[in-house]
Parts: structure tokens; C-alpha cells; sequence
């Protein structure tokens, strides 16, 4: 990638795109290539810019960001949106990334972390926000343990040694459970 990176902001409030906008100008390996106020005007100003990055709000008049979002990348399947919201259901985070937004962040991002995000959208890499990330591994399906591994680990953390766990337990294959398709 040659020169700075080009960024269409897209926000429905007037002064939080000129504070991020201030922020990318004072940036030299990035470029606001243009802002947009709707989803609708996002998703005709991304198509005429062609910028790398999209950073896009969510709630907006018109047509919300993830809307806008799944607009652009039909017309640019190599379009890069990071969706930049106050808000962060979890609707909403899996919406934006079915419909192909490559990072999700939080406007309480602090702006060097905001500026990275850009550039590692930009570079190609995905990112969501720390808090968004510990929420989807918390939505995750942990491993299914057997019974006895269950009292395995019940039993260890009471004891304080293995001794007195392994003679009163032992594992079979009957106790283990089995994949099914």
C-alpha cells in the first residue's frame, strides 16, 4: 500500500466526525478521503471514493450502519468496514460482522487505539474491541467434559494434591462422552 491510508467517516453527529476527522488530518499515514451523515450517503460516497477504510456508526437516520455496511461490500466485495459504535449488543455485533464488517470497535476506544484499528483493518487483518471479544468467548461452547472429569476437577480444587484425587477416581469409556453426527 503506497501514500496514507484513505478513511470515509461515517457519523450522524456533526462534531464527533469533526473530533475523529481532526484526529485522522493530525495523522500523517492516514487521509480522510471524505464523511458521510446517513447510510445512504455512506454507502454513495464509498462507491464514488473508494476509500480502504469505512469507519461507520451504526444507529443513524435513514439507513443504519450495518445496512450501509452490506451496500458497500455488495458493490466492493474488497471494501474494509470498522464499525465504530457506543453501542455493542450483541445483535448488533453479529449483524455487523454477517453482513462483512472486518472489525468492530467502541467509541470509548482511546484515539492511538482507534488509529491502529484503522490501520489494521486497512492492512487486510481483522480486530474487535477487547470488551466485544471476551463477550463472544464467553458466548462460546466450552468442552464437554465426562462426568468423571467433571469430579476430577470438583475434587481438585478441594485437594491440595494430586494423591488424593487420582486413587479415588478412575475414568472409563463409558463415562466419556461421544460425538454424534
Amino acid at each position: 500500500m503506497t501514500g496514507p491510508v484513505r478513511v470515509l467517516l461515517v457519523d450522524d453527529e456533526p462534531q464527533y466526525r469533526d473530533t475523529i476527522a481532526d484526529l485522522i488530518v493530525a495523522t500523517p499515514d492516514l487521509h480522510v478521503a471524505g464523511v458521510a451523515g446517513t447510510g445512504r450517503e455512506a454507502a454513495m460516497r464509498a462507491a464514488d471514493l473508494r476509500p480502504q477504510v469505512v469507519l461507520m456508526d451504526i444507529r443513524m437516520p435513514d439507513l443504519d450502519g450495518i445496512e450501509a455496511s452490506e451496500l458497500i461490500i455488495a458493490a466492493d466485495p474488497n471494501a474494509r468496514v470498522l464499525i465504530l459504535t457506543t453501542f455493542d449488543p450483541d445483535d448488533y455485533i453479529f449483524r455487523a460482522l454477517r453482513a462483512g464488517a472486518s472489525g468492530f470497535v467502541l467509541k470509548d476506544t482511546p484515539p492511538l487505539r482507534l488509529l491502529e484499528a484503522i490501520r489494521t483493518i486497512a492492512a487486510g487483518d481483522a480486530l474487535l474491541a477487547p470488551r466485544v471479544t471476551r463477550r463472544l468467548i464467553a458466548l462460546a461452547p466450552g468442552p464437554q467434559l465426562c462426568s468423571c472429569h467433571s469430579r476430577v476437577g470438583i475434587r481438585s480444587a478441594r485437594s491440595s494434591t494430586r494423591t488424593r484425587v487420582r486413587p479415588s477416581l478412575t475414568c472409563t469409556r463409558r463415562s466419556q462422552p461421544t460425538a454424534r453426527t
